[in-house]
């Protein structure tokens, strides 16, 4: 039987004990392992846009098509790390992985929650402080959207623990041979569940926050690390300028009417 969690694999292999010890520190993958500046330009241009759509800034009433993009590439960046380890190893070490995204995400958070504790208290009495900060610490504000005060803005990172809890396990079972294809199926099923809420309940808290509603954007990046597309030259230049023209236009256009809007994501 394959094992999810290997023993060791690197123990006796050096060269992927030297692939454990950088992959932490090469999150962004292209090609040898090199930073890929184009990602952390998207992503400079989708945080620029969200703040601006939290700043009310007349021009970018739609700039909350950034946080869609935000869970594309964590999709694509994800998926690309465990689809490595799942065809070179055979198996994906969760445990290793979750304590990575743990380390990642748990400092900042905590030292916020615990601000939090001490100040909410005497500003804000009849916020159930101890409730909040739980939700937060245990990633579960997603669930309740805009109806959880002062640390409601955790959504996004609830939505990115759930993922990273249940994508070791559907990556490892995803064959090489079918990945592709079956990751557009998931996708295509996630988008139509995100739009039938959104036909059914006419409520934006309700098509905004939750994982499901949000796991569309994360299976479309996950489709495109799997299908290994590569632009290079003029190709990759004009499609990088198109994007980015594309992403500024929709964050100018798009808005949300009065029954689907939400004053603050």
């Amino acid at each position: 039987m394959t094992r999810l969690i290997p023993t060791s694999p690197a123990r006796h292999r050096p060269d992927l004990l030297c692939t454990e010890k950088n992959s932490l520190l090469r999150v962004l993958l292209m090609g040898a392992g090199e930073r890929n500046n184009a990602l952390d330009g998207v992503r400079a241009i989708a945080i620029m846009v969200v703040i601006a759509h939290h700043a009310h800034a007349p021009f970018a009433r739609g700039g909350f098509i950034g946080v869609d993009l935000f869970f594309v590439l964590s999709g694509y960046l994800i998926s690309s790390i465990l689809f490595k380890e799942r065809d070179r190893d055979g198996t994906i070490n969760v445990l290793r992985f979750l304590k990575r995204r743990a380390k990642r995400l748990w400092p900042p958070l905590l030292i916020m929650l615990a601000a939090s504790a001490l100040i909410v208290p005497m500003l804000w009495s009849d916020v159930p402080t101890l409730t909040v900060v739980l939700l937060a610490a245990f990633y579960l504000t997603d669930l309740f959207g805009k109806e959880v005060p002062i640390v409601g803005h955790t959504w996004s990172l609830s939505v990115e623990m759930q993922f990273y809890l249940i994508w070791p396990i559907v990556v490892f079972w995803l064959g090489p041979r079918i990945r592709t294809r079956a990751l557009l199926l998931m996708f295509a099923a996630a988008t139509l569940w995100r739009l039938g809420n959104g036909i059914y309940f006419q409520d934006f808290a309700q098509t905004a926050f939750r994982f499901d509603m949000r796991l569309s954007g994360l299976i479309l990046g996950s489709a495109i690390a799997a299908g290994g597309f590569a632009l290079r030259g003029r190709m990759a230049e004009m499609v990088g300028w198109a994007s980015t023209a594309l992403l500024l236009f929709l964050s100018v256009v798009l808005w949300q009417d009065a029954g689907l809007r939400a004053a603050d994501h």
